[in-house]
């Protein structure tokens, strides 16, 4: 039988890992319903930033919270080129998503995974978020498309700044290509998918494009969000 991927034993046939290890994980399960950060399970739906700043995106959901083992397990996806373990997490996000009654109700018509610079995949040899997008796409049969939209120029890396920096960092990043600006006024959701919400500038500024570019509304899915 095939081990869990998590802890090399016996695992579920289902999700990748056994079932020790599914109840052992981060699950986001008490969160903002706009920007999925985590909070204390005391009935609240919004987090303090979305009541006073809320993002553009309508929505955003994530598996889990960004600790131990999740955290380390994105960062080797990410920066051990290992896109076997994304494709492991994604099926774990896939199986979260399918239990969120948002995804029965309003589903997406396309799936957007955010576009890595050409110098980074250069460098890496995959987009984390294409890899993710692509195993959601098989999971639920939803279309993706990472034809749309692009990063025009390489960004300072976004975990080493501020909030305020992320933000002034990705200010007009992204641009639609040909085949989005014919696409996407045709479409009325999409979600954009990514591997981690820190502080939700990455989406916002996508977002803002895509709505720009005639998209009505844009939901956020990653894997895991920061606190």
């Amino acid at each position: 039988m095939p081990k869990c991927f998590l802890c090399q034993l016996k695992r579920s046939a289902i999700s990748g890992a056994c079932s020790q290890c599914l109840i052992d994980l981060p699950w986001n399960t008490s969160f903002c319903q706009q920007c999925a950060l985590p909070l204390a399970a005391n009935g609240v739906e919004f987090c303090g930033q979305c009541l006073s700043y809320p993002p553009l995106f309508s929505m955003a959901r994530t598996a889990f919270c960004y600790q131990f083992p999740i955290n380390r397990l994105i960062m080797n996806f990410k920066d051990k080129k290992n896109p076997a373990l994304g494709k492991s997490l994604s099926r774990l996000l896939g199986r979260s998503l399918c239990h969120d009654l948002s995804l029965q109700r309003t589903p997406p018509e396309l799936l957007i995974p955010v576009p890595s610079h050409q110098r980074s995949l250069d460098a890496r040899g995959y987009n984390p978020a294409q890899v993710i997008a692509t195993s959601l796409s098989k999971i639920l049969s939803i279309p993706v498309r990472h034809d749309l939209i692009i990063k025009r120029q390489p960004s300072a890396q976004q975990k080493e700044l501020t909030a305020d920096e992320r933000r002034v960092n990705l200010e007009n990043a992204f641009v639609l290509t040909a085949n989005g600006s014919q696409v996407i006024p045709k479409h009325y959701r999409v979600a954009i998918i990514d591997d981690v919400i820190t502080t939700g500038a990455t989406a916002n500024s996508m977002t803002k494009t895509l709505l720009k570019g005639g998209i009505q509304e844009v939901i956020i899915w990653a894997i895991a969000r920061t606190p």
